[in-house]
């Protein structure tokens, strides 16, 4: 049904002959149309018309003018005219032999206008002979218009601002609820060369403040939040022996495991303390390594010193590949270089503590309760998250209604709200929800996709492409979004490029009914999940295969869950040839 294709032998035959005299010059009632209904095809119709006309029963100074009008909505449109001529009639026409007959083909496209669903074409052929004009009576040519490639779904990809689209869009994810969030507190204990002894009295325990920062660690410990693991590395400046500065790392690790213990030791005997662990290693997950000459801390060291000839010593040292050839040249280098003596090797000389602790946080029960029943409890992240937590989008509008007007600087409330409008097929509640977030966070990805989306569900689409390019532009997959667009447009191909291996999806069975793969079709919604749509194309299907029963069985079912179908498919011209069928008539009542 991509095209209207009007055969009209049997009205030419008439309008010849009634010139040649031959019969009479009543106009017949009614015309051969295959289909018998015109069809909107990405906002244009066309028209097709072919006809034969037999010897001998064209008048030679004849001319017939063939105007088809489209009536609709108290108006009327002229399509394109159409002459046939006489061999020996003045003007422009095409020419049909009297001896011979000849042959026709009329072709016009025209664009959809609002209203044309409802059409019908007629045409009133006009006959002059010898500049005499006969008029012939209004014939109805066809039906119009099926409206079928309109039906699209507008079930677009929306963006919710949340932790896990931030993250797939390169933003930040800082801005957004963790359930578990891992915090670390960290302490470095310095040695002397080739030292592993415990000395909180060296110069550079005293310079780094060693001490303040194991009191930090030992207060972080005494929070009592689960802890996850606890690191404790232990590293050699690289001028020595290799084999020799491995051992020594591990001896320094040694010491760090003794430093640990110390601390909760002292929390043991601190009466006000919280945490009281006897033996930290069976207690929790430690690891305790020894990571031989630091290497990587001595170049970054040397490149953020202000040592006059940085760059020979960090070729002197990147070009040697032999470990020992190394050693030996850092050596020689200390003996030049005083600052790498006293400056950047200590620091090298170290064990370094890593406590890392889950935050004690509400649970996703305490939070999706608050969310409902008490929002003012809960933080920003907090209400964003909640959102999350549930798939009903009435108490989705409500959470994120309720921090909207909490945080109405957030452009992140004010996007859900619109996005939970927009799934909810609410386009219009969305609009000023949308404004407000593009106006708190302008050029944000989320966003214009999701005003594209309004737009594109408005049918507001040359609008919704604009937007969908940007939001492209800004790292959003717009694919899907556009290829709805496309159905509407006519562009069936390029839509099913997008659609194809998407398994029982509405839009992809529209494209395939459109194309007229009606058993794929079907196959591809009886697989998805029920809607009114979904039925009501089921039944489109049936009418177009001439399936009565399974037509008005799908009808019921559509009209079921939405009674406004049953206004729909009483116009429809894709139900034309059932409209006077009780059984329809019973189904749309």
């Amino acid at each position: 049904m991509k095209k209207s294709y009007i055969k009209l032998l049997p009205a030419l035959m008439l309008i010849v002959g009634m010139l040649s005299g031959c019969v009479s010059t009543k106009m017949p009632g009614s015309y051969d149309v295959e289909p018998e209904t015109l069809e909107n095809d990405g906002g244009k119709i066309t028209v097709k018309v072919e006809g034969t006309i037999p010897e001998k029963t064209f008048h030679k100074k004849a001319v017939v003018e063939f105007t088809p009008v489209m009536k609709y909505d108290g108006k009327e449109k002229e399509l394109k005219s159409m002459t046939l001529k006489g061999e020996k009639a003045e003007g422009n026409g095409q020419v049909i032999s009297t001896k011979e007959g000849g042959s026709f083909t009329y072709n016009t496209v025209i664009d959809y206008e609002p209203g044309m669903e409802e059409a019908v074409l007629v045409v009133e052929p006009v006959i002059t002979k010898k500049g005499k004009v006969q008029e012939t009576a209004e014939v109805k040519l066809a039906d119009g218009t099926i409206m079928t490639s309109q039906f699209v779904m507008h079930n677009e990809d929306v963006w919710f601002a949340s932790r896990e689209n931030a993250a797939k869009l390169g933003m930040k994810t800082d801005e957004y609820y963790e359930l578990v969030t891992p915090v670390s507190e960290t302490a470095t204990f310095y040695f002397l060369v080739n030292r592993s002894n415990i000395n909180y009295n060296l110069d550079i325990n005293k310079e780094m403040n060693v001490k303040d920062q194991l009191d930090a660690l030992q207060a972080f410990i005494d929070q009592g939040w689960e802890v996850k693991n606890i690191e404790i590395n232990a590293f050699a400046s690289p001028e020595g022996e290799e084999s020799f500065n491995e051992g020594l790392s591990e001896k320094r690790s040694e010491s760090g495991m003794k430093i640990l213990k110390k601390i909760y030791k002292n929390l043991l005997k601190d009466d006000e303390a919280t945490v009281k662990v006897e033996n930290p290693e069976e207690e929790y997950t430690i690891t305790s390594r020894g990571l031989g000459e630091d290497w990587n801390g001595f170049i970054k060291a040397v490149e953020a010193s202000n040592l006059k000839d940085k760059s020979i010593v960090l070729n002197v040292v990147k070009s040697q590949t032999n470990p020992l050839q190394k050693e030996q040249e850092i050596r020689n280098m200390t003996l030049v270089y005083n600052e790498i003596a006293d400056e950047i090797l200590p620091p090298l000389r170290r064990v370094e503590f890593k406590v890392t602790c889950f935050e004690p946080k509400k649970t996703a029960e305490e939070i999706a309760n608050l969310a409902v029943n008490n929002p003012s409890e809960l933080s920003l992240k907090e209400l964003i998250y909640a959102g999350t937590l549930t798939d009903d989008f009435n108490t989705k509008l409500q959470i994120y209604k309720s921090a909207a007007d909490m945080f109405p600087k957030d452009w992140k409330a004010q996007n859900n709200v619109a996005a939970t409008y927009l799934s909810m097929f609410k386009a219009e509640e969305a609009v000023a929800y949308l404004e407000k977030a593009n106006e708190l966070s302008p050029n944000n990805p989320m966003v214009v996709n999701n005003m594209g989306a309004a737009a594109s569900k408005a049918k507001d689409y040359d609008n919704a492409m604009s937007l969908f390019n940007k939001a492209k532009g800004l790292g959003v997959d717009v694919a899907y979004n556009v290829a709805i667009i496309d159905i509407t447009k006519g562009k069936y191909a390029a839509a099913m490029k997008v659609l194809k291996d998407k398994e029982c999806n509405y839009n992809k069975a529209l494209v395939q009914v459109l194309e007229e793969e009606y058993d794929a079709a079907s196959k591809t919604l009886k697989c998805g999940e029920e809607s009114c749509m979904g039925h009501y194309l089921m039944a489109v299907i049936a009418a177009r295969t001439d399936n009565k029963t399974t037509m008005v069985e799908y009808l019921a079912k559509a009209i079921k869950m939405n009674p406004k179908f049953a206004m729909k498919a009483a116009v429809d011209r894709e139900f034309v040839r059932f409209f006077d069928d009780p059984l329809f008539m019973e189904a749309v009542k």
